[in-house]
């Protein structure tokens, strides 16, 4: 139940995260998307990328589809197309 409600105080913060650029590309994405997340250790863990070239940088890639509505953020200011889930 804590995570529900960590979840739900974030969304507060969702702007700052992203700012107008980034929740724009995040408003122009299709509804469900491919994202990956390069991690020997874990299948698991809160940012992700849309470039599964560049997650194979940090390991074994893994691989979601998911729902626009699950994600907290979009941040791309260092050109890494991340993808922030919490779940």
């Amino acid at each position: 139940p804590w995570k529900k409600e960590i979840k739900e105080g974030l969304q507060l913060y969702k702007d700052f995260f992203m700012g107008e650029k980034n929740q724009s590309i995040l408003n122009n994405l299709p509804n469900e998307l491919t994202i990956y997340r390069g991690d020997n250790k874990s299948t698991s863990g809160y940012s992700w990328t849309l470039d599964e070239k560049y997650a194979e940088v940090f390991g074994k890639v893994n691989k979601r589809i998911i729902s626009k509505k699950d994600i907290f953020a979009y941040v791309d200011d260092r050109d890494e197309k991340e993808i922030i889930v919490l779940d």
